[in-house]
């Protein structure tokens, strides 16, 4: 090689048929492809799948709030309700996903994939749900608490993911 930096096989012309065999992946290009264990331990895992289950529960006690909130139009009611149940669907996919895991090996990327997207819509929706609450008081009161309980379990399950 000449001095390029980059590391690897470096393959020129083939003439027939070429066969590789490797331990793990094999890649072309600049594609990379990472493993990641997610978790260390099985009390990990536990614990994850219980911030799961609360996030999920709380979720639905703040549509519960919000549903009940005097303050809120029809149509905005029904949207937030529809965006909780989705975020109440995904995140029961991103369980059934972390559930299937085995601590201490690697995680298939679609597994993480699938984990990460339902932590991270979740934040999306508390940050709506929250731009909603601030703009009416009366719903901030009865909903906030549930949105600052939902917030704190995410961060908690992002960081036993692994996730900042």
């Amino acid at each position: 090689m000449s001095g390029s930096g980059r590391g690897g096989i470096n393959i020129g012309s083939v003439g027939g048929n070429a066969s590789f065999n490797a331990g793990g992946d094999i890649v072309a290009g600049d594609k990379i492809t990472t493993t990641k264990s997610v978790f260390q331990r099985d009390d990990d895992k536990r614990q994850f799948l219980e911030q799961i289950d609360q996030l999920r529960a709380t979720l639905r006690e703040l549509q519960a709030k919000i549903s009940d909130a005097p303050a809120l139009s029809q149509d905005d009611k029904d949207e937030i309700a529809v965006a909780v149940l989705q975020q109440i669907k995904a995140l029961k996919q991103a369980s059934d996903e972390a559930n299937g895991l085995k601590p201490g090996s690697a995680a298939p990327e679609n597994a993480v994939h699938a984990i990460e997207a339902g932590l991270t819509s979740t934040g999306t929706l508390l940050d709506k749900v929250k731009s909603v609450c601030d703009k009416a008081e009366q719903i901030g009161e009865a909903v906030g608490p549930y949105v600052g309980t939902a917030v704190q379990v995410l961060l908690t399950a992002r960081h036993l993911f692994g996730l900042p």
